[in-house]
């Protein structure tokens, strides 16, 4: 979106991606249209975070008269990046904002229409039984002059004045682009992603300080600490001796700095505090700097004296703050778990295949800041979509074939199937739509992994995938047919993903067994019918092999008479 004066990055900018860079130059330049400063200069300058970190905060500047006006913006990938299909940031500006950058620039204005369009045929395909939220003109017009001043509460109103506005001026299509093409832009200001509510469930980092820091009742006192951590095989007499040597020393330096007894419950809480990775600030407590700072190099020598013992410590507090979290967590887990197969079922008996479902793709649909306990009840709230881009309809309108998706996924949840066409899938399995299908249901297999444990299940197949990607390039010129390709990558990939799954739920197994799901009865017919096609396919599968075995056999008896 031309600003008149350029945007001017701050230093510790300039290393951005060029993606992330666009969207924060549009965004300031949002600013600038919202008050009325258009062609005034402006910068911008990261606050917090690191390019590629989850919510990366920027101050951005505005020069008006004499004087710099500033508000903030966050921005953050979402997902993996793949460059066959489009980025997506997060952006809280005002409220919560999807933007999509395609991979490559949509400059037509009719042709930008009729992609928002197509991911708003299938979000109705789907509704009302899953939520969805697609493109718009609305989310991002409605923030700028002059579209704001017309602000409707009701959505297609309003989208529909943004479209009739832009086709009598297009002069304001400039306003929907970042760089040379436009941007798609998703409202989901009511929403939390499910991968933040993920990130939210297993952050245990604050839990650990605030275990550590509650310590001072317990250090000194191995009964109490063996009741709520259990046997620790001689950590907390370790800590303890550590404990002794810091207090020695302490005394000396307060002799040193003339002071008077310190608290028992002061010198606990310091040692405890910097062991929770939170030491003293100068001027935190009524003390001398100089004491503090000798304060903290005096306890960060203790704990380095003997680091097995530091690590050993913290591990198991660690452990007891994660056992916490989950069990408090536990019943929010199985709620997800239910409405994601949920989900499941319903794309199968909509005959859709989203073909890129994430965490980061879906989204709750309910009020968590109300209820604090609504996910514990799948009943009291459900799971939406975004980001149809790779989705299809096997039939839609009654047509006969089923539309080519686009060939792309994200590397942790795809298969080697997203990568072939439609028509070789044909030739390759009995049923597209069962092949299709089945990427999803791959996907949720790997979300119910992440949702209960924190970790991605298929990180090691994942990284296969853009290798094989640049593989298939490179081999076009070579006599490897589709049929060789599919075959290998597919060998490798499964034998890859079974055993990681294999050695994956073995670790975490007692998590696995702890989360107590509720199965729908859409979910059991699902499941049946897919044990019922899972049968078929095997017994269709063994009688082509046992086929092939005696064609074999015969061939190999006509060759012995031959040669006889």
């Amino acid at each position: 979106m031309p600003s008149g004066t350029a945007a001017r990055p701050g230093r510790n900018a300039q290393m951005m991606s060029s993606e992330k860079r666009g969207i924060v130059e549009f965004f300031l330049n949002v600013f600038k249209l919202q008050m009325n400063l258009s062609g005034r200069a402006g910068q911008y300058r990261p606050i917090s975070g690191e390019d590629g970190a989850a919510d990366q905060i920027f101050e951005l500047r505005v020069q008006a008269e004499d004087q710099w006006i500033t508000r903030r913006m966050t921005i953050s990938p979402l997902g993996e990046q793949s460059g066959s299909k489009s980025k997506c940031f997060k952006v809280i500006y005002d409220d919560m904002i999807v933007v999509k950058i395609p991979p490559s620039p949509v400059t037509d204005f009719s042709r930008y229409l009729e992609s928002i369009q197509a991911e708003r045929e299938i979000a109705r395909h789907l509704e009302p039984e899953i939520r969805c939220v697609t493109p718009s003109l609305s989310a991002i017009l409605r923030k700028i002059p002059p579209f704001s001043q017309e602000l409707d509460t009701d959505f297609l109103r309003f989208e529909e004045r943004c479209y009739q506005k832009l086709r009598i001026l297009p002069v304001f299509e400039k306003y929907l682009k970042i760089g040379d093409g436009f941007a798609f832009f998703m409202n989901l200001s009511r929403y939390s992603f499910l991968g933040q509510i993920i990130a939210g469930m297993h952050d245990i980092r604050e839990a650990v300080r605030r275990e550590i820091s509650a310590q001072t009742e317990i250090l000194g006192n191995p009964m109490l600490f063996e009741e709520i951590y259990g046997s620790d095989g001689g950590i907390f007499f370790a800590m303890d001796g550590l404990y002794g040597s810091y207090e020695d020393a302490l005394r000396e330096l307060a002799l040193q700095y003339g002071l008077p007894a310190l608290s028992s419950f002061s010198r606990r809480d310091w040692f405890l505090s910097h062991l929770a990775g939170m030491p003293l600030n100068p001027g935190s407590e009524e003390l001398p700097d100089g004491f503090i700072h000798d304060l903290n190099g005096l306890i960060r020598r203790t704990l380095e004296a003997d680091p097995g013992v530091t690590d050993a410590y913290r591990k198991a507090m660690r452990r007891h703050a994660y056992r916490k979290r989950f069990a408090q967590n536990r019943a929010r887990m199985g709620g997800v778990i239910t409405n994601l197969l949920g989900n499941l079922a319903v794309l199968r008996s909509k005959k859709t295949a989203m073909r890129d479902l994430k965490p980061d793709n879906v989204f709750i649909a309910g009020d968590l800041s109300g209820d604090p306990f609504l996910l514990e009840t799948p009943d009291s709230y459900s799971i939406g979509l975004i980001d149809f881009e790779t989705s299809v309809v096997f039939h839609p309108a009654g047509g006969r074939e089923i539309p080519q998706p686009m060939l792309a996924g994200t590397p942790s949840y795809a298969t080697v199937s997203h990568l072939f066409t439609n028509p070789f899938l044909s030739g390759m399995h009995p049923s597209l739509e069962r092949i299709l299908h089945l990427q999803d249901w791959h996907a949720v297999n790997n979300m119910i992994y992440n949702v209960v444990t924190g970790r991605q299940m298929n990180a090691e197949a994942g990284r296969l995938m853009p290798l094989m990607i640049r593989e298939m390039k490179a081999s076009r010129g070579a006599n490897l047919s589709g049929e060789d390709l599919y075959r290998k990558y597919s060998a490798l990939f499964w034998r890859t993903a079974l055993g990681e799954f294999t050695r994956k739920v073995a670790l975490h197994h007692r998590l696995l067994a702890d989360v107590r799901v509720q199965i729908p009865r859409s979910v059991r017919e699902m499941l049946s019918d897919e044990i019922g096609c899972s049968g078929s396919a095997v017994g269709a599968w063994i009688r082509t092999l046992l086929e092939r075995s005696e064609e074999h056999t015969s061939e190999l008896q006509s060759r012995q008479v031959i040669s006889y």
